[in-house]
């Protein structure tokens, strides 16, 4: 990304502010728009991750002051997500780019229906299961992050919300509480494979790093079923934006 500086610094302030408001750490966000600043699809996702990383922790924090995190969860949940995260990882950097870019549309596009399916079924759905349950959930998270480089938080919030009953600041907490071990993992491989620019990692994950926790504050004010119907349609955008970019 060969913008200046206070323009990177910009971009990652508003995703920042994004990934706190959804409990989220902003590659779904991060991913297409750095495609259409010319990144290989391998390439933005792994440029992502070393945004991700910074903006996940101080997401996680934010989140843990604010809510009440159920620590046996978290540590299921995230047992769970590094074996299938380094699989995943190791099969993203392999994948020709244009098969990745349109499935990585197609599992956006998935990502939002499941959102938009959970806000107005939940009470239908919530099956209230036990802490141990996590780390399957965890292993679909960590697989997701690994393979596309984003998603493990998006995907597992509204199975936490909707398996363990918990509430959506909450599943978003739990939800980035899967994905940093994953986005751990997943650097290296990335890294190794020459799929990360280093330099356009931190500048926008200095940037989104300042913003974060206004977007979590932010959460914690907004109605629930708002927040996840909000993200369904930023997921759909992205979608579209991908599948149609060539």
């Amino acid at each position: 990304m060969q913008g200046s500086l206070a323009l990177d610094l910009l971009l990652g302030l508003a995703l920042g502010y994004v990934a706190g408001t959804f409990g989220i750490t902003g590659g779904v966000i991060a991913v297409p728009i750095l495609g259409f600043l010319g990144f290989s699809q391998q390439l933005a996702q792994g440029t992502s991750l070393v945004m991700q990383l910074p903006v996940g922790v101080i997401a996680l924090w934010q989140y843990a002051r604010r809510s009440r995190l159920n620590g046996r969860l978290m540590a299921a949940t995230a047992g769970g997500s590094a074996i299938a995260t380094f699989v995943g990882a190791h099969l993203a950097v392999h994948l020709a780019e244009q098969p990745m870019r349109k499935g990585f549309a197609i599992f956006l596009a998935a990502l939002a229906t499941f959102t938009i399916f959970s806000a107005f079924w939940r009470q239908v759905l919530s099956r209230r299961l036990q802490w141990p349950s996590a780390s399957a959930i965890g292993a679909s998270g960590g697989f997701c992050s690994g393979l596309f480089g984003v998603g493990g938080a998006t995907f597992t919030i509204p199975l936490f919300a909707l398996l363990f009953g918990l509430s959506q600041t909450e599943a978003q907490g739990m939800g980035l509480a899967v994905v940093l071990p994953a986005i751990a993992i997943a650097i290296p491989t990335y890294t190794l494979a020459g799929f990360a620019d280093w330099r356009a990692g931190l500048i926008l994950g200095i940037g989104a790093a300042f913003s974060v926790g206004f977007g979590v504050a932010l959460a914690h004010k907004l109605p629930q079923r708002a927040l996840r119907v909000a993200l369904c349609m930023i997921l759909y955008v992205g979608a579209l934006g991908l599948w149609f970019r060539g």
